[in-house]
C-alpha cells in the first residue's frame, strides 16, 4: 500500500493543496518539502515551482481534505518552514496524531528523482 499524503503550499498569503499518493512519510516527501524549501525560498516564484510539481504529475492539486493520507504537510514559503504531521484521516474528520520535528538526513532521504525542482 502506498504512503499517502497530503501538502497544503502556503505563499504570498494564498493557499493551495496538492496531493503525493507514494513515499509521503518523511523520509521521502518530508525531506523533499525541506529541500525545496532551502533550494527555492531565497527568491523564486513559488507558484513556478508548485506548477513543475504539478505538470511532472507528481503532485496532484486536491480541494479540500483527501479522506486516505497518513502525512500531512504545510509548506510555508511565507513563514520558511516545513511542518509535518501523522494523521488518521481515514474517517471523516481528520485527527493529528503527532507532530513530526523534520530534521534532514541524507543518508535517511529516499527521494531519488528531484528533477522536478530544477
Amino acid at each position: 500500500m502506498s504512503t499517502r499524503s497530503q501538502i497544503k503550499v502556503i505563499a504570498n498569503g494564498k493557499e493551495l493543496m496538492l496531493y503525493h499518493h507514494c513515499d509521503g512519510y518523511p523520509e521521502g516527501v518530508g525531506y523533499c518539502l525541506i529541500k525545496i524549501l532551502k533550494k527555492y525560498s531565497n527568491g523564486c516564484r513559488s507558484s513556478d515551482l508548485v506548477m513543475k510539481m504539478i505538470n511532472r504529475g507528481d503532485f496532484e492539486i486536491t480541494f479540500g481534505n483527501h479522506c486516505d493520507i497518513e502525512y500531512y504537510y504545510e509548506l510555508d514559503f511565507d513563514k520558511v518552514r516545513v511542518n509535518c504531521m501523522s494523521v488518521n484521516n481515514w474517517g471523516d474528520k481528520m485527527e493529528i496524531i503527532e507532530h513530526i520535528d523534520l530534521v534532514y538526513n541524507e543518508e535517511e532521504d529516499v527521494m531519488v528523482d528531484e528533477e522536478i525542482f530544477e
